[in-house]
């Protein structure tokens, strides 16, 4: 992620998380057990809701898989 791409995200956002970073997080070991992958993708949906705004596709994408896994 980059300003140039969203702008202000990291003043909204304090944990950062993208697929990029878990793909590398996964070719170097990092995860130890499914619920630190688990986290990193929890984590990634919920930046997605608090950067974007209801109604948008990122944010309504986000939302559905957070409360899909709670079901």
């Amino acid at each position: 992620m980059t300003e140039a791409v969203a702008p202000g995200y990291f003043n909204i956002v304090k944990h950062p998380m993208d697929i990029s970073s878990m793909q590398m997080k996964i070719t170097r070991n990092c995860y130890h057990t499914l619920v630190d992958l688990e986290r990193d993708i929890y984590t990634m949906l919920h930046n997605a809701t608090i950067y974007n705004r209801p109604g948008d596709f990122v944010y309504n994408v986000s939302m559905a898989c957070v409360c899909t896994q709670y079901i």
